[in-house]
């Protein structure tokens, strides 16, 4: 189903597949297309619920200055859209940010949080560094480039490729610009300790500049499952599809997350 939120801006959505409702937060830009993997692996068992950022591909823009409180809103205005009273949420990168947010904020709506090469703040330099280049290549003139980039940098099928710069093109380049200001200075490290969700964090093992973010997990989070992707860098969703799958399953499982 594609569908779009009934409140402004109007959020585009999709939802495959029944059972507990697993929600994908992309990084800016990305869109709902990153999780194009995640969709054929999981319906089996979720209902699969994947969207654009507001000002991000088909979803609408906006002049409001953007905030992480105001992304976690987001979340539950397609929660509320649907119907779905809770679900897991599950971010990657900078939109595991958005997750945790979002637990913290309505923890009746949360059933756990999945944070994919994620972290509790932008704290290491070189993520740091990340984050300023893609503020600076974000403006309108860079955008063809910067989709082209995210594109190769993430997709091997060249089809999934053109498809993806097609919708990263749709974009608002200040919204994904104002997206990464505003997730560089995203922190909930303090505010872990009121987690009442299971956490899973997953890192690829070769993604070495961002490993140093597990300590806020290990030191606040009550119930945490640390996993190493082998042989994945950052794009564990993309690159890695089936391992991710599959950890997520069974962790859902061992939660007793199914119904």
């Amino acid at each position: 189903m594609q569908a779009f939120t009934a409140h402004r801006p109007k959020l585009y959505y999709e939802v495959s597949g029944e059972g507990t409702a697993i929600l994908f937060i992309p990084p800016p830009a990305m869109g709902h297309l990153t999780f194009h993997e995640q969709v054929r692996g999981l319906t089996s068992c979720f209902q699969v619920i994947t969207y654009d950022l507001r000002g991000n591909g088909r979803s609408e823009t906006t002049d409001e200055p953007i905030t992480l409180e105001q992304m976690a809103e987001d979340v539950k205005a397609i929660l509320d859209d649907l119907g779905v009273e809770q679900s897991i949420v599950c971010g990657y990168s900078n939109g595991a940010l958005i997750a945790q947010l979002f637990a913290l904020m309505y923890p009746d709506r949360c059933l756990g949080v999945v944070s994919i090469s994620g972290f509790s703040e932008v704290s290491p330099l070189l993520l740091k560094k990340q984050y300023d280049l893609g503020v600076s290549v974000t403006g309108s003139e860079h955008l063809d480039f910067f989709a082209w980039v995210l594109a190769i940098a993430h997709f091997q099928d060249k089809k999934v490729r053109k498809e993806i710069q097609k919708e990263i093109k749709k974009s608002d380049p200040h919204m994904i610009e104002q997206q990464y200001a505003v997730g560089k200075q995203g922190n909930v490290t303090r505010a872990l300790h009121r987690l009442t969700v299971p956490l899973l964090v997953l890192y690829g093992d070769h993604d070495y500049y961002i490993h140093s973010t597990k300590r806020p997990f290990i030191d606040h989070v009550k119930d945490l499952e640390l996993v190493y992707i082998d042989g994945s860098t950052h794009q564990i969703p993309t690159h890695h599809p089936a391992e991710l799958n599959g950890i997520i399953r069974s962790w859902a499982k061992r939660k007793g997350l199914f119904p």
